[in-house]
């Protein structure tokens, strides 16, 4: 019957008129740095609950391995994941506070993603020096916001560079370490397997 179905000009043109693409694209923005707001803020807690606990041991350095598998339990049974989520949530929610304060700001400003963050972490886990850590924090914390669209193959390879131009022997300490990885799977009883290894921390993360 003509005039039954509404023209799909107009149908667009109402549609447009609803829901102005400028306002859709900034509310989408907005949530996409209200989500790493967020990330960042569990992790700044995670921290705060950390050394909460550790203090209430007294501080004392032989507490802090236990420590760490007490929170880590609280942070699994908070979110209902694993134990193993729970010391990955801690050790990024530590190198917030003890290693990479200036990229932290930026992630809580919602500048940089959890998943950049996470890529930062793990590519500057093996330097060693103070100096040299806390001038790729301060590189990392002005390169990073621009980073936002690339692969994570080129993340690394951009903290990489950084890294390798500040502090030349974590670079060679991570590709020994990355060398060094293995993971062994041995069958049991039927049904079972025993599996065991070392693999990047970003994988053990997503087991």
């Amino acid at each position: 019957m003509p005039g039954a179905y509404p023209n799909l000009s107009e149908a667009s043109n109402t549609l447009e008129h609803m829901f102005d693409t400028s306002l859709l694209l900034t509310r989408i923005a907005d949530a996409a740095r209200a989500e790493a707001q967020a990330a960042a803020a569990r992790l700044v807690a995670i921290g705060e609950l950390f050394r909460l606990r550790l203090a209430q041991h007294g501080n004392r350095e032989e507490w802090a391995a236990d420590t760490c598998d007490e929170v880590a339990a609280e942070i699994a049974a908070a979110l209902s994941t694993s134990m193993a989520m729970g010391h990955s949530n801690l050790r990024y929610a530590r190198a917030m506070h003890e290693r990479l304060p200036q990229v932290a700001a930026v992630f809580q400003a919602g500048d940089i993603d959890f998943r950049l963050f996470r890529t930062i972490v793990f590519r500057t886990d093996l330097i060693e020096d103070p100096d040299a850590l806390s001038a790729v924090d301060a590189q990392l914390a002005l390169k990073a916001p621009r980073w936002p669209s690339m692969t994570s193959w080129k993340l690394s390879t951009e903290v990489d560079r950084v890294v390798a131009k500040i502090d030349r022997d974590a670079v060679r300490r991570s590709r020994e370490a990355a060398a060094d990885r293995y993971l062994d799977i041995n069958a049991m009883e039927p049904g079972t397997a025993l599996v065991n290894g070392t693999v990047f921390a970003t994988t053990g993360a997503s087991a």
